[in-house]
């Protein structure tokens, strides 16, 4: 939040959540994987083989399953049919979150339409037609951002200026911790704009990004 400009943001949950510790799974009781899957690793189950897909984005080690055989994706949070995953809400935030989520949802029209069983809400017929709302959503949302930036824009200011939801709710009107997820998305948004040479970046000493469109030629 500090990156992105949100010191308010970072005062207010410090006062609602006085004396936890930074990091969000501090001193929670998780468990290590008993293997970790390679993309490319193919579960040879009894009833199907299910291929290992690594779609970074909603996280660094997010990974789909495809069944080729009978015309399934089991899409965990990657594509998910009525809402968006979260962008790169970790305790370690990549820069690049959005821009490796547009590339993993691409890589998926390269895969044969298959049903989208995903981690949550139904099943639905079709992976393809999902994944092209969810790349013409983040467009909208990029050129709506665009918009609001000027000279030496953080991230929180752009949340702020820009509505929220399909309903369209004004950034004040989000719970703190939904400004949180909205602040730290916009970032990822505005860090795509940068690497597409739409915006530049600079960084003060204290951390913090500031977005400005580049001088025209």
């Amino acid at each position: 939040m500090r990156r992105c400009g949100a010191d308010d943001l970072v005062r207010l949950l410090a006062q609602n959540s006085p004396g936890k510790q930074e990091s969000p799974g501090a001193g929670l009781p998780w468990g290590e994987p008993d293997r970790w899957l390679a993309d490319g690793t193919v579960l040879d189950l009894q009833s199907r083989a299910l291929t290992t897909i690594a779609t970074p984005g909603h996280t660094v080690g997010h990974v789909v399953y495809h069944d080729e055989g009978n015309a399934a994706l089991f899409s965990g949070d990657h594509v998910l049919p009525h809402i968006t995953p979260s962008i790169g809400f970790q305790p370690v935030v990549a820069r690049a979150a959005l821009a490796d989520y547009l590339a993993s949802l691409r890589l998926m029209l390269t895969l044969p339409d298959t049903r989208l069983l995903p981690a949550h809400g139904p099943v639905s017929p079709s992976t393809h037609a999902r994944v092209g709302e969810l790349l013409s959503h983040h467009e909208d949302r990029l050129a709506q951002m665009l918009e609001v930036v000027d000279t030496d824009t953080t991230a929180y200011t752009v949340a702020k200026a820009v509505p929220w939801t399909r309903r369209e709710r004004k950034f004040a009107d989000l719970d703190p911790m939904n400004q949180v997820l909205a602040t730290g998305e916009t970032g990822a948004h505005l860090e795509v704009l940068a690497l597409r040479g739409q915006l530049t970046r600079r960084t003060l000493d204290d951390g913090t990004d500031l977005y400005s469109r580049p001088p025209r030629a």
